[in-house]
């Protein structure tokens, strides 16, 4: 039987960034090995595993993601992160030791029918690990017809499974918008275009946004995350600016219109003053789609083992790149509660509670068993 505690402690002293965890798949091919799936691949930088039943049938994939943060550990444990700079302070260690478990169950009852795929997935913190796989042929190959998926929420009893129909998490996005005009010598500005007016009058447009009350019922707002305009060179008025933000919005729908939004803003503005401008995207990621008929599911799965839950109301804000998923196959995405005094996701000082472990790895074997 897995030591699934001294796994993630191993896994949580050794982190990988995105996109870069080929020791960490090394590392889980030597243990998945001995439990004899029938395919074990390697694809877009995520180690996937099948077992498959004697029949066809439906076809079930569960997704733990791999990857760390490029933040400095605080904690001073024997298993804290061995590389500077790099920790697991959100959890994926936890989850792909959870992953494992469920492995281990599995490899112990294959499906009598369709298969069970387990994803251990590169590249969550980037957004970029699940779209790489969904534009993968032999991914698609698979023909996955229900995913699930599962993330540790602070501020949640222990071992809580954190349920919602529809939108689950937010879709996000960085949009970097960059206006460039012409300098002038400080003395005589009126010879040169500034974007610094435009900029600001962008700047208190973005912020009217957050006030209005034109999307579905979703918290659908922006972020300036950072502002950028000249040097500190007391002669030269500047010639360019740029604007940093985050959008987030509980739909995909309400995504593209708050964007749209925001062009529109930045195209009237900039050109009331003849400023060229462009816009450019990072870390993009769609809003996590609960199918209603699977959520339902899981509930009564919940009930029907005394498994304590809690169905939410509204989306979390923060983003998860399993909304790649969930746009083109029918998924659910659950948290469970890593704790009511637990650091918070990305804090310095977080560590995954290994307590939570047999729980969930109960929790998703009990929805591949009824699936």
């Amino acid at each position: 039987m897995l030591n699934l505690i001294k796994i993630r402690q191993e896994l949580h002293s050794k982190p990988e960034l995105s996109g870069k965890e080929s020791n960490t798949v090394e590392y889980l091919k030597n243990i998945i090995k001995d439990l004899k799936p029938d395919s074990i691949l390697d694809l877009s930088a995520s180690l996937v595993i099948v077992f498959h039943g004697e029949k066809k049938g439906k076809n079930i994939a569960f997704r733990a993601d791999v990857d760390a943060l490029p933040i400095q550990e605080l904690n001073t444990f024997k298993y804290a992160s061995e590389t500077p700079n790099i920790a697991h302070l959100c959890g994926h260690d936890g989850h792909t030791a959870i992953l494992l478990g469920l492995a281990e169950k599995v490899s112990q009852n294959k499906p009598n029918e369709g298969s069970v795929v387990l994803i251990f997935q590169s590249a969550e913190e980037t957004g970029q690990g699940a779209k790489l796989l969904m534009n993968n042929k032999e991914f698609l190959d698979l023909k996955i017809d229900e995913i699930y998926g599962f993330h540790n929420i602070p501020g949640y009893k222990l071992g809580t499974v954190i349920l919602k129909s529809g939108s689950f998490t937010s879709a996000s996005k960085g949009m970097i918008i960059k206006l460039i005009g012409a300098s002038s010598h400080a003395s005589e500005p009126e010879k040169g275009i500034s974007p610094i007016p435009a900029m600001n009058k962008i700047l208190t447009e973005i912020e009217r946004l957050n006030s209005l009350d034109e999307f579905q019922k979703t918290r659908s707002f922006t972020t300036v995350v950072g502002i950028k305009a000249g040097d500190k060179n007391f002669g030269i008025s500047p010639d360019s600016a740029e604007i940093y933000l985050t959008i987030r919005s509980g739909t995909n729908e309400d995504m593209d219109k708050l964007t749209q939004m925001i062009v529109g803003y930045v195209d009237n503005i900039a050109s009331d003053v003849d400023l060229k401008y462009s816009i450019e995207y990072s870390e993009e990621f769609s809003a996590v789609k609960n199918d209603p008929k699977l959520s339902n599911s899981i509930l009564s799965i919940c009930n029907a083992n005394a498994l304590e839950k809690i169905n939410l109301c509204n989306s979390f804000p923060w983003s998860e790149d399993f909304g790649y998923y969930t746009e083109k196959i029918k998924g659910v995405f659950l948290g469970i509660g890593a704790g009511t005094d637990q650091h918070g996701l990305h804090d310095q000082s977080y560590d995954f509670p290994d307590e939570i472990i047999e729980t969930s790895v109960k929790t998703l074997y009990l929805i591949y068993e009824t699936m």
